[in-house]
């Protein structure tokens, strides 16, 4: 089993942030400048002065996360009409520029890893989403049953989250599958877990409606669902470098090959 070793490729991260700052020049005004993009660029400063102290060997969730917090504290929080700002479109283009940030921070932080010419089948992505959604499950078994035993009439709508992760979970394991061959890639991860993230939460979002009996309003569903997706689903999936539960020998022994490499490099 022969293995490549990919090259960092930063185009993507370029052009996100490349996109997020003629968004700020053509829509916003000139004085949202400064603080659009010289937060930015302050945060991208900050991304490349501190990835070389990073482990290449550590999971890279935690870090994923601060970068993204960061990029929100920053880029979007200050647009809220609560903050001084006046919403509008300020806000999904911090977000983007947040996004934009934590994309090149993981390209900077796992620019690439070993690639297998091993494939995980569709039936192995399957098995993996009904692992994941079976170990929600159980998860939010806890509460779920608590909440039964004090209001059963209230909590009933929760006993839909069931399904909704298992549908969830069948979304996110068709996107691994089609985003399958750049998995490699840091924005191969980034892409995978941004929208199997978005499917999680957007399926289990409407149950929080139907808990309170109010009406589902479909475009706050899907923003919460691309929030948390963007936000959660990067970080956990570029921390997984094991092969798939379930998945097949080949993919386990490729997989097995490059651990040692690594360890053989080190």
């Amino acid at each position: 089993m022969t293995n490549q070793r990919s090259r960092p490729d930063y185009s993507p991260a370029t052009i996100a942030i490349a996109v997020y700052a003629v968004l700020v020049l053509v829509i916003l005004p000139a004085s949202a400048y400064a603080r659009m993009l010289g937060g930015a660029a302050i945060l991208i400063a900050a991304a490349a002065v501190v990835a070389p102290w990073i482990s290449k060997s550590s999971p890279p969730a935690m870090s994923m996360l601060i970068v993204s917090f960061a990029g929100i504290a920053v880029l979007v929080i200050p647009n809220f009409r609560a903050m001084g700002g006046e919403n509008g479109p300020a806000l999904p283009i911090g977000f983007l520029g947040s996004q934009a940030i934590a994309l090149l921070w993981a390209t900077l932080i796992r620019p690439g890893r070993a690639r297998s010419l091993a494939r995980v089948s569709l039936g192995d992505a399957f098995r993996f989403a009904m692992f994941g959604a079976a170990i929600l499950s159980a998860i939010a078994s806890i509460p779920i049953a608590w909440m039964l035993f004090h209001d059963a009439a209230r909590a009933l709508p929760f006993l839909l989250v069931y399904p909704a992760y298992f549908l969830g979970g069948f979304a996110t394991a068709v996107i691994y599958w089609l985003f399958r061959g750049v998995a490699h890639r840091a924005v191969g991860p980034y892409v995978i877990g941004a929208l199997g993230g978005t499917c999680m939460y957007t399926a289990v979002a409407p149950i929080v409606y139907l808990s309170q009996r109010q009406p589902i309003p479909v475009g706050e569903m899907l923003e919460i669902g691309i929030v948390c997706g963007f936000l959660v689903g990067p970080p956990v999936a570029l921390s997984m470098n094991d092969p798939l539960p379930g998945s097949s020998p080949t993919a386990r022994r490729a997989t097995s090959a490059t651990h040692q490499q690594r360890r053989s490099r080190a």
